[in-house]
This record gives C-alpha cells, structure tokens and sequence, in this order.
C-alpha cells in the first residue's frame, strides 16, 4: 500500500470503522439496557430498539461491503475477498446464533471482536502484499 493511498480509500475504510464500533458498542451496551432506561441516557441500543438485530446486521453488512470497496479501491488479489466473505459470514453467525441478543452474552461478543479485527488486518495485509 504505502503512503500513495488514495484519500477515497481511506474515507472508505474509515466510514467501515465506524460501523464496525457502532455495532460492537451497541452490542456490550445491551448488558447495561436498564440502567441506562432508568437514568434516562441514550445509548444506542435504547435508540435501535425493538429493530436493533436488523440494524446491527445492516451495519456488519456494509461494514464488510465497504470493506470489499475498500480492497477493490486498491486492487486488492481474490483472496482478500474469501478471507472478508469467510469473516464477514462468520461475524453474522456470531451475531445471530451465538449472541443472540441477550445481554448476558455481550461481553463474549464483545472478546471476540478482536479476532474479527485481527482477521480483517490479516486479510488487508494478505491483499495488498500478494498484489501483482
């Protein structure tokens, strides 16, 4: 990659970091859903709601779309692609069938988020280096 990325590919990689956070704060702060209705603060799981499994799944859908984006942008081999879709896949499993929306399970969730982002660097790093 180097210093000549371009500033689109950066902007795109960012915005993908900020759904990625957006969901993984959502997701620990269900352990905390009411206390934060009692004192009346306004996290993002009381903001989702009754919608919070479609919004999350929405959000770890285009964090990966624009992840691809991100790889294709910088032309990134076909592996890059398998090891995203083989996360991606994973990380809705995880969300779906394992965490399942219940507060108890958030901090699990939450460990294993970094493997998720020790996966997405491995990826990145794998998809510009066998670059030819």
């Amino acid at each position: 990659m180097g210093s000549n990325v371009p500033f689109l590919s950066v902007l795109i990689l960012y915005v993908s970091l900020i759904f990625w956070t957006l969901t993984y704060d959502t997701i620990y702060a269900t352990q905390d859903e009411k206390e934060d209705k009692e004192l009346k603060l306004y996290s993002s799981t009381l903001f989702f709601g009754d919608g919070r499994m479609i919004i999350l799944n929405l959000m770890i859908f285009f964090k990966y779309f624009l992840l691809a984006v991100f790889g294709s942008g910088l032309n990134f081999n076909f592996l890059y692609y398998v090891l995203l879709t083989t996360i991606f896949l994973i990380n809705i499993i995880d969300l779906n069938f394992m965490w399942k929306n219940i507060p108890e399970k958030a901090g699990s969730y939450f460990s294993r988020n970094n493997y998720y982002g020790i996966s997405i660097l491995f990826s990145i790093i794998i998809g510009s280096h066998l670059n030819v």
